[in-house]
C-alpha cells in the first residue's frame, strides 16, 4: 500500500470529491491501491444488484457468457467528470472519444473512478462493469470547465447530423446548485429522452446538519435519477439488513446524504457505495501499470443505475429517447428496503435490480402506451410519439392512407404524400387501385390480370351503350366467372362480335346477326 504526500491543491480537490465521492475506504482516510486483479472479478456492487446475471448468464458470473441478454452494446454513455484514464486496461476498448487529456493522470482519479464501475471490460483481467460493452464517451464537467458547457456539448452532439454520437445515458456524479442555465440545459436533455443518472450526494458529517445535507439535486429531480448509496449487506435478500452507506471522515462520519425532511421524493433509487473495487489511474504511463481501488461514496453509486439503464437501452431502443420509461421501469423493479413511508426518502423506491429491470424494459417492446394499435418500438423506428395516439391515426402527409396503415398494412411512408414518385398518391395507389404505393413500376396504368383494360378503367368503371356503367374486377380477369375474359366481353373480336356484360355470367358475347 502506498501512501500519498497530498499538497495544498490536493487537498483542496480531496474536499471537493469528499461532497459527492469519499475516496477513501471506510478503514481509514489512505487511498489503498491495488494491483490488477488477475484473472478478474466482480464487485460486491454488481453481485447484490444482479448485473452479472444479464451478461453472464449465472450468479456470479466474471465474464460474458456465450448469449447475454444484454452488455451494453452499441449504447452511447456520457461521463461528465474530471475525464477518466483512456488508457487503462480495463477502459481503453470502451473509450468513443478523444477529449485530449492534460498529461497528469491525477487529474482524471474521480472520472476513472465511475467509468470502472460502469463500464470496465471484459477482458479476463481486472474487474468487469455493470455494463462491460458500452461507448463511453468523457465529457469535461470539472474543475476548469464549465458544467452547462459540458450539457451543451452533449445536446449539440444529440442533434448534430452524426447520429453514432448521440448519447442516450449521462453518469454525472457530481453536484451543483440551480441556476437558470443549468435547469434549462437538463430540460432540454429531458426533452431529448436522455436518462440523467445523479448523486444525492454526500454528507461530510452525518451526525450533524453541516455542508453536505440534503438532496442536491432536488430542485430538477422530475427530470432525472437521482441515486443514493447503502452499504454491502449481510445478508442481501434481507431488506432489514440495509443500510446507508457511510465512512469515516475528518469531520465525523461521512455518508450517502438524503434531505432532513422524511418526505422528500427526491431520490429514486439506490445502489451499491460503499468500498466498491473499482479502476484507478495508472501510477505511470504505462498501460501494465493501471490500478484499482476501493471507493464508497454516491459517486460510485451513480454509475451503477447509469450502467443497469444502459442494459435496458440495449434490449429496448425505445428507452434511448424515453426517460421517463427508464425511471419507471427502474422504480417497479427496485428491491424494496422499507414499507415505512419516512424511510422512502432515504432508499427511495430500494435497490436497483439489473436484471429484474431489463426483463421488465423487454417486455415493454409489446407496450402500446398510447393505444394507437402501434407498438412504442414501432413508433420508435419511424419516428413517431409512443405518447401521443394522434399521430398514429392521423393521414399526417394527406394521401388517403392513416400512418398506422401506412406502417403496418401497405409499407409507405406516413410523412410522404407519394412514396414511390410516381405520380400517383399512396392512398390512391394502395387503397383504391391496389397497386404498390413503394414501386415506381407499378402504377393504376397497368393490366394487372392480362384482360386487356388497365386497372384504373376497371377500377373507375367504363359506359357501355346497352349495359350502362361497368365495373370490374383490376385483379382478376373474368370478373363474372362465365369463362370470358373481361376485355373479350366488351370488345368481342372475329366471330363472335356483339358486346356482353363482364359482370353478369348469363351475359356472353354471341354472334353478330345479319339480316
Amino acid at each position: 500500500m502506498n501512501k500519498k504526500l497530498i499538497t495544498i491543491p490536493a487537498l483542496v480537490f480531496l474536499l471537493f470529491l469528499l461532497v459527492v465521492g469519499n475516496i477513501s475506504t471506510v478503514k481509514g482516510v489512505e487511498w489503498p491501491e491495488i494491483e490488477e486483479p488477475d484473472p478478474q472479478v466482480i464487485s460486491w456492487g454488481l453481485d447484490v444488484i444482479n448485473a452479472e446475471k444479464v451478461w453472464g448468464g449465472n450468479e456470479d458470473a466474471t465474464m460474458i457468457c456465450a448469449n447475454p441478454i444484454a452488455t451494453g452494446a452499441r449504447i452511447n454513455v456520457a461521463i461528465v467528470d474530471n475525464d477518466f484514464d483512456y488508457m487503462h486496461n480495463d477502459l481503453i476498448d470502451r473509450f468513443a472519444n478523444d477529449p485530449n487529456f492534460e498529461e497528469s493522470l491525477a487529474n482524471h482519479a474521480h472520472g476513472t473512478e465511475c467509468a470502472g464501475v460502469l463500464a470496465a471490460s471484459d477482458n479476463g483481467k481486472g474487474i468487469v462493469g455493470v455494463a462491460p460493452e458500452v461507448n463511453l464517451y468523457s465529457i469535461h464537467g470539472r474543475p476548469d470547465y464549465s458544467l452547462t458547457d459540458a450539457l451543451q456539448q452533449i445536446i449539440e452532439m444529440n442533434t448534430d447530423d452524426d447520429s453514432t454520437n448521440d448519447i442516450s445515458v449521462i453518469s454525472m456524479s457530481l453536484t451543483l446548485g440551480p441556476s437558470d442555465d443549468l435547469i434549462n440545459k437538463i430540460a432540454i436533455l429531458y426533452e431529448q429522452g436522455v436518462s440523467i443518472v445523479l448523486p444525492s450526494g454526500n454528507a461530510i458529517d452525518i451526525t450533524a446538519e453541516t455542508y453536505g445535507h440534503g438532496v442536491r439535486w432536488g430542485f430538477i429531480s422530475d427530470k432525472v435519477i437521482i441515486v443514493g448509496a447503502i452499504a454491502e449487506p449481510d445478508d442481501p435478500n434481507d431488506p432489514a439488513d440495509y443500510e446507508l452507506a457511510t465512512w469515516p471522515t475528518y469531520w465525523g462520519t461521512g455518508g450517502s446524504n438524503y434531505d432532513v425532511d422524511p418526505g422528500d421524493p427526491s431520490v429514486c433509487l439506490v445502489a451499491p457505495g460503499d468500498t466498491v473495487l473499482t479502476t484507478y489511474i495508472r501510477t505511470s504511463g504505462s498501460q501494465t501499470d493501471s490500478t484499482y481501488i476501493y471507493v464508497s461514496g454516491t459517486s460510485i453509486a451513480t454509475p451503477m443505475v447509469a450502467g443497469v439503464v444502459a442494459l435496458m437501452q440495449e434490449v429496448n431502443p425505445v428507452l434511448r429517447k424515453d426517460c421517463d420509461a427508464v425511471k419507471q421501469i427502474l422504480e417497479e423493479t427496485a428491491f424494496t428496503l422499507t414499507a415505512d413511508e419516512d424511510a422512502i426518502a432515504k432508499f427511495g423506491a430500494g435497490l436497483v435490480q439489473a436484471d429484474a429491470a431489463v426483463s421488465l424494459a423487454q417486455e415493454y417492446l409489446d407496450y402500446d402506451r398510447d393505444g394507437d394499435t402501434l407498438k412504442d418500438i414501432t413508433e420508435y423506428i419511424h419516428g413517431l410519439d409512443w405518447h401521443d395516439n394522434s399521430d398514429g391515426l392521423a393521414d399526417q402527409d394527406v394521401d388517403g392512407l392513416i400512418t398506422r396503415d401506412e406502417i403496418m398494412i401497405h409499407n409507405t411512408f406516413w410523412y410522404d404524400y407519394d412514396s414511390d414518385d410516381d405520380g400517383w398518391s399512396d392512398g390512391d395507389e394502395c387503397a383504391i387501385y391496389g397497386t404498390n404505393g413503394r414501386s415506381s413500376e407499378d402504377t393504376p396504368m397497368l393490366d394487372h390480370d392480362g384482360d386487356g383494360i388497365i386497372t384504373k378503367t376497371e377500377v373507375d368503371g367504363f359506359y357501355m351503350d346497352e349495359f350502362g356503367w361497368i365495373y370490374t374486377e383490376p385483379y382478376n380477369s373474368d370478373t363474372d366467372g362465365d369463362s370470358w375474359s373481361d376485355g373479350y366481353e366488351i370488345a368481342p373480336l372475329g366471330y363472335f362480335e356483339t358486346p356482353s356484360d363482364p359482370t353478369d355470367p348469363f351475359s356472353v358475347p354471341r354472334p353478330f346477326t345479319r339480316w
